[in-house]
């Protein structure tokens, strides 16, 4: 069953995912407080997409989270203590995440 997308309920769906005794709020940064990047955070999106029936299409994942390659490479890196390559431009927040999600809900 699709959930109503909300703010409250997107907030509910990371409570829900991440039982951790964690508190998330609208500012919640996504991927440091749920440790989340590379392919947990696509199954994260994929899991968003069934709930609340919304689009990724056109997300701008590489904005957000490193891919997979680049975490594998930057524990070869960090063995050499080598800097990563690249830095995320913005932390996606839940509000952020909620703003995107609403305006790509599917037909």
């Amino acid at each position: 069953m699709i959930m109503k997308l909300t703010l409250n309920n997107l907030i509910s769906f990371f409570s829900k995912e991440y039982p951790y005794d964690l508190t998330f709020t609208p500012k919640t940064e996504i991927r440091e407080y749920c440790s989340t990047d590379g392919i947990t955070a696509v199954y994260l999106l994929e899991s968003l997409e069934e709930e609340f029936n919304v689009s990724f299409e056109n997300f701008e994942f590489y904005q957000y989270f490193f891919d997979e390659a680049e975490l594998n490479t930057f524990t070869l890196k960090s063995l050499f203590s080598i800097k990563r390559q690249r830095k995320i431009e913005k932390e996606l927040t839940i509000q952020i995440l909620y703003d995107y999600m609403i305006n790509n809900v599917k037909n």
